[in-house]
């Protein structure tokens, strides 16, 4: 019997929405019942709340533990939390101080998945390691995370394919992840068997002529297992749904391609149509940019929150704390021209080098050669060295330039308490743009008490990313109405959490 489990997780109350999950779960469902290998599939959709999704998990291994399983399938779409030793995925109400209760560890799903036995165990995981700054990633800690609980577990045969690296992002729009997506792409080329070896040699094939982020696979099978045979309905059904190669549509003419883009409306109709919906002239631009300080006044927070804290809304241009998660962003998403661009200084440093020094001359003594090197006698020269401290210089990054006007540079909210029980909060946005797209880092945290009078400076560790059309007013309304929910949020759980210990 081969069965299957299939989660995705979009919605979240304190990390930020993706959107493409629902489709990466709906389309993945589709291909596994489609693909008519799997017996039974259990389906965790509508991004559930974590003991909601792991009833449904021990549910299901609960129906089939004495049974024979030669297959199972997992495949998971959403945040990840990478936390010590352990890997964690993120459910709906996930909570940094609830970790236990609020994700699945990965040691947990494996000794669940253990009861079955499977012969063989798949997973394909579509999220982030690191949920410190909620980015989808891989690096030197991950593999054996997954492989030592694999081994613990006794899992013999296994594919494992995760989708990046802790030092990038995994790339997604609104409509799929990409890593998803690829494995979509390496299943659509034709109506024929293919095997997991031949997926993963897709994907990374895939995702580096792209330059996105490098999967991470674990492999311990004889590279000939199949992961079915597509039919006809599953070949078509991902030719409505994917583009199969982006090769074919670069071979098309331009008449094919605008004729592909809208057959009823011509060209000059579509860039009319582009540049009133998503391009900002510079007064539209700046007035959208502008309205995030009107948005975030007094008047939007509950009267909880005004009750014990003056709300400052200030504007600054001195240092974007932590700015380098910021400039890793733009360097992987160089292809839209964002008003902005590092800076770089030398910084000097001293390096232990081994030195050349003039050697020394012999000292003779016991005789007229006693003192005579080889290399004396044959006429070579003796190179001596010395072991010194070099001065070196390299570029470092000195700061964010903005390279268009804007109404401000970083935005804070500072939440300063009226009572001496609680702690100060700050709440920093960071607005990047373009002609067409509005990007904003933003973070919260506390400020902690460095003497009676004064605080800690924000340090933004945790930035979260969220990208909207920059005309698209409702969509920054949308952006800080949810923000103001998860901040009151924080603050008032982390009020309580302080005050009950």
């Amino acid at each position: 019997m081969n069965l299957a489990i299939v989660v995705g997780v979009s919605e979240y109350l304190n990390a930020s929405t993706l959107e493409a999950c629902d489709n990466d779960i709906a389309i993945m469902k589709n291909v596994l019942n489609k693909l008519d290998k799997y017996e039974d599939i259990c389906f965790i959709g509508n991004s559930p709340k974590a003991y909601d999704a792991k009833q449904e998990i021990i549910k299901f291994i609960e129906k089939y533990k004495n049974t024979t399983i030669n297959e199972l399938f997992f495949y998971f779409t959403g945040h990840g939390y990478r936390n010590k030793n352990d890997f964690f995925y993120v459910f709906n109400d996930f909570n940094e101080q609830k970790i236990e209760t609020t994700s699945l560890r990965n040691t947990e799903l494996d000794g669940l998945i253990k009861n079955l036995k499977p012969t063989l165990t798949i997973k394909v995981v579509d999220a982030c390691f690191s949920g410190t700054t909620y980015i989808k990633s891989n690096d030197e800690t991950i593999e054996p995370i997954f492989r030592k609980s694999a081994q613990e577990n006794e899992f013999n045969n296994l594919y494992f394919l995760y989708s990046s690296n802790s030092e990038e992002e995994s790339l997604a729009n609104k409509n799929i992840s990409f890593f998803s997506e690829s494995f979509f792409k390496s299943i659509s080329q034709r109506q024929d068997s293919i095997r997991y070896r031949d997926i993963m040699a897709y994907i990374a094939d895939d995702m580096s002529s792209n330059d996105y982020p490098q999967p991470i696979f674990i492999t311990q099978a004889d590279n000939t297992e199949i992961f079915g045979d597509i039919n006809s309905d599953l070949f078509t059904y991902l030719g409505e749904k994917i583009s199969r190669d982006e090769t074919l549509i670069n071979t098309e003419n331009i008449t094919d391609k605008i004729e592909k883009l809208d057959i009823d409306k011509s060209l000059l109709t579509l860039i009319k149509n582009m540049s009133d919906e998503e391009y900002c002239n510079k007064n539209d631009g700046y007035k959208n940019i502008a309205s995030l300080r009107e948005l975030f006044g007094k008047e939007k927070w509950k009267k909880e929150i005004i009750d014990i804290f003056d709300i400052e809304i200030l504007e600054w241009e001195r240092e974007i704390p932590n700015k380098k998660i910021i400039v890793n962003w733009l360097m992987k998403n160089s292809d839209e021209k964002y008003f902005v661009k590092p800076t770089y200084k030398d910084k000097v440093y001293y390096k232990n080098e081994y030195v050349e020094v003039p050697r020394k001359p012999n000292t003779r003594r016991g005789g007229l050669y006693a003192s005579l090197s080889i290399r004396d006698i044959l006429g070579e020269d003796e190179k001596d060295y010395k072991l010194e401290k070099v001065e070196k210089t390299k570029q470092v990054l000195e700061s964010i330039l903005f390279t268009a006007e804007t109404p401000f540079e970083v935005l804070q909210l500072q939440f300063k308490p009226k009572y001496e029980a609680i702690e100060n909060y700050s709440f920093i946005l960071v607005p990047i743009f373009s002609r067409k797209y509005l990007v904003i880092f933003n973070s919260i945290e506390l400020l902690e008490y460095t003497s009676w009078d004064k605080i800690s400076s924000p340090k933004c560790e945790k930035w979260k990313v969220e990208k909207f059309i920059l005309k698209d007013t409702n969509a920054i309304n949308s952006f800080c109405t949810k923000a103001i929910n998860d901040i009151e949020k924080y603050l008032l759980d982390d009020i309580k959490l302080k005050l009950s210990k």
